[in-house]
């Protein structure tokens, strides 16, 4: 009889964070799931760099939260040797995050090389050197980025709509933007809040912004945007990183 059956899953985000803020900052330019051929992409994509490696498997969409992707494969054991279950191997795609077509592929040839691991027998590979190896080959010969971490902060989803928020911005000593958030409703209608907000905009190193943009509002979800400051010490500062600060600037309103 077989020593053991295993079930392989390898979660993968496949959200890399540089081209996902560019991505974000291009609010509508997302891809419609449904003009994206799944499986006239894995059967293009086989061939020009698994070179038809790969087997024939099932490739659909999936309302996969907190990760952009899974590859699946059955295994068996039997003499201390491992074997994939026919008809076993299958990838799921997330649809529920925005992602333009250079993204989805990207997306897709990082569950590819799972299953080519797979396919060679390297069950634990995961994301070590050889995955990484085979990503790098070959997103430089179709000319993009295979992302390598599981991350998914920096992807918005796909249903979720955009906020307005308050942005109160300085530079630090260090020479570092730094910035703090504030609710709209709480910036006009809450005194304690008008108060504060209007003795910071007197002193010129603060800058107050109000916008609605795909990276501010990840921003406001990740992150805590209080209803009402009672006082300064109760503001949450954090650094701003260049794209937020160049969102501002571009998409901001300055008030």
């Amino acid at each position: 009889m077989f020593d053991n059956i295993e079930n392989v899953e390898i979660k993968c985000n496949c959200g890399y964070i540089h081209e996902m803020h560019r991505i974000l900052e291009l609010a509508g330019l997302t891809e419609n799931i449904t003009s994206y051929n799944l499986d006239q992409k894995y059967t293009e994509f086989n061939s020009k760099f698994f070179n038809n490696k790969l087997p024939e498997i099932p490739v659909k969409w999936g309302k996969l939260s907190k990760v952009g992707g899974i590859a699946k494969c059955e295994t068996l054991t039997k003499n201390n040797v491992k074997t994939i279950i026919p008809n076993s191997m299958s990838i799921k795609i997330s649809s529920v995050y925005e992602r333009d077509e250079k993204n989805l592929d990207g997306i897709l040839l990082h569950e590819m090389i799972h299953i080519l691991m797979f396919v060679e027998g390297k069950f634990k590979e995961n994301h070590g050197s050889l995955f990484k190896n085979e990503a790098i080959n070959i997103g430089n010969k179709a000319g993009i980025e295979i992302p390598l971490t599981d991350d998914t902060s920096n992807l918005l989803l796909a249903n979720e709509k955009l906020k307005t928020v308050i942005v109160i911005v300085y530079i630090s000593k260090d020479g570092k933007y730094c910035f703090s958030m504030v609710s709209p409703k709480s910036y006009n209608y809450d005194p304690n809040t008008i108060d504060i907000i209007d003795r910071m905009k007197k002193i010129k190193d603060f800058k107050t912004y109000e916008i609605t943009s795909p990276i501010w509002t990840k921003t406001a979800t990740r992150l805590s945007v209080p209803r009402s400051i009672k006082s300064v010490s109760q503001m949450i500062w954090r650094y701003a990183t260049e794209e937020q600060i160049n969102d501002l600037e571009t998409n901001g309103k300055i008030l």
